[in-house]
């Protein structure tokens, strides 16, 4: 898989964690290999999302929807 260049995911689920830090989080998910987005792995980025899903709560609300249908 190449390159992500769509981080919409990131950015709205950044948007439910009020005064979480962008780069803080991209460090601590990479193990402090970097901060930037676009150094992330296809790996790295679904793993970091689908934490934040969890914290946010937004885990819960996609596995509703997907029962529901």
């Amino acid at each position: 898989m190449g390159a992500i260049t769509n981080f919409a995911r990131f950015y709205a689920l950044l948007k439910k964690m009020p005064g979480a830090d962008k780069q803080l989080l991209v460090y601590q998910h990479t193990h402090g290999r970097t901060d930037s987005l676009r150094e992330l792995t296809s790996a790295e980025y679904r793993a970091l999302c689908d934490d934040m899903e969890r914290a946010t709560g937004y885990d819960e609300v996609r596995r509703a929807l997907r029962e529901e249908r």
